[in-house]
């Protein structure tokens, strides 16, 4: 079914261009009959194989005009569609923060953001950034729209939050941002209790009831103690605990060395002993209050091995980890395999799925993502089996039926895991017969082809 399906997605990607060989040569409308259009110097019909699409259209750099974004755009109606560039708006301003005086100075080194508020394209959101100068002036280009505009300021303030709409035709628009002041500000303090551990350095950070930020980043003090100034009138607000932001847990599909795990050492053992915060979680958002209590589990180490489909050890290969039992925390972890393919990983009791990720280039594949029940006593002897990769042939197709014919392009996307980002597979090119060929991991893959 799997070979079926990405069949299928190859000829819905060729459909569109196999016309072309069939189609007269023009150089205007006037040379095409039957509703056809002249397009790329070749009478085209309508598109039958699409329907609404979006379009972004970039302009080069230093280019007067803006970035233009189209949606719904109906290629069955038409294979011709046309775009209104606009000239893109030139916004100066300057950020000021009210003092108890009732006079303003300037806000140095804050981060301007204009993103935009109705975005025709969801995951493309138009947005542009700037930084303001010693005398809190900054300057920007953007796309006539509406914007939701955020400025962080320097810590500890919080960011500060307005909107603005371009008018049609405007190419100029100068934007004053006063931030309230520091008096205005809400305070929120309290102190962080884990059992008894010493949670001191670990980051803390207010959130509203969406998740959006309502604090600059802070730090817990000593004594578990924390403050962070808040906007004025909030007066609910969640509170996320975590490692320190310096530091690093080992993000899942990390490449290069383990930034959150510890090399095994030769005799199985840990290289250096774990503080409270080598290993402390992400928490899930917390109530504020005056007193907050976030459960931590004690700390337990997970060591194996990780092997190919002959029972070889492999050197160098990242080991994932991350908590999956309901727990309301997520730890994730990674460390490197030694020269004889053990590991050891510093975590917490709890459920986990890991996974040991070889390198795409290389014939050992993932490994299975394995749920581990992780107690206090930890565990030993956990073996992960990297089998080979896995090859498979295909063809591409014309919509009219033969094979498409060399030199088409094959690019094969493992879509992401719970614990892998996605991840590219080794193709070759169709042959003269449209065939083509694709070794990569066990999973699931988008396919793309390139005439």
């Amino acid at each position: 079914m799997k070979r079926a399906a990405a069949i299928a997605l190859l000829l819905c990607s060729c459909s569109l261009r196999a016309p072309r060989n069939n189609s007269s040569t023009c150089t205007s409308n006037d040379q095409c009959g039957g509703g056809n259009v002249c397009f790329l110097g070749q009478c085209r019909g309508h598109s039958t194989s699409l329907a609404l699409v979006a379009a972004e259209v970039q302009p080069a750099g230093g280019s007067a005009f803006s970035l233009t974004q189209a949606a719904n755009l109906n290629l069955q109606l038409s294979v011709v569609q046309d775009f209104e560039m606009t000239p893109s708006v030139l916004v100066t301003g300057n950020v000021s923060q009210t003092q108890s005086s009732g006079g303003l100075s300037p806000a140095q080194s804050a981060t301007v953001t204009f993103s935009s508020r109705t975005p025709l394209i969801a995951d493309r959101a138009l947005q542009a950034a700037a930084q303001t100068s010693s005398s809190g002036n900054f300057s920007l280009r953007a796309t006539a729209a509406a914007y939701d505009i955020e400025v962080q300021p320097q810590p500890p303030l919080p960011p500060f939050k307005s909107t603005l709409t371009f008018p049609p035709g405007a190419s100029s628009s100068t934007v004053p941002l006063v931030l309230p002041a520091r008096s205005a500000l809400v305070t929120a303090q309290g102190s962080v209790s884990a059992g008894g551990a010493d949670l001191s350095g670990a980051s803390i950070t207010a959130v509203d009831d969406t998740g959006n930020v309502i604090s600059a980043p802070g730090q817990i003090d000593a004594g578990n103690v924390f403050s962070l100034l808040l906007p004025p009138g909030t007066t609910n607000y969640f509170l996320e605990v975590g490692p320190p932001a310096s530091s690093s847990t080992g993000g899942i599909g990390a490449a290069g060395p383990p930034d959150g795990g510890t090399v095994a050492a030769p005799d199985g053992g840990i290289s250096e002993p774990p503080s409270e915060l080598a290993s402390l979680p992400n928490f899930d958002p917390i109530p504020g209050a005056n007193n907050v209590t976030v459960a931590l589990p004690q700390v337990a180490t997970l060591a194996g091995t990780v092997v190919d489909a002959q029972g070889q050890p492999l050197a160098n290969v990242p080991v994932y980890a991350r908590s999956d039992g309901g727990e309301p925390f997520t730890l994730a972890r990674q460390v490197l395999t030694d020269s004889t393919g053990a590991f050891v990983l510093v975590l917490r009791a709890g459920v986990y799925m890991v996974e040991a990720a070889p390198s795409s280039s290389g014939s050992a594949a993932v490994s299975v993502a394995q749920p581990i029940a992780l107690t206090a006593a930890g565990m030993t002897g956990l073996q992960l089996i990297c089998p080979r990769k896995i090859s498979r042939t295909g063809v591409v197709l014309l919509q009219t039926g033969p094979p498409a014919g060399p030199g088409y392009q094959i690019t094969a996307t493992r879509i992401a895991d719970p614990l892998l980002t996605t991840r590219l597979a080794t193709t070759i090119p169709t042959s003269a017969d449209g065939l083509f060929l694709i070794t990569g991991d066990p999973g699931t893959y988008r396919i793309e082809v390139a005439p």
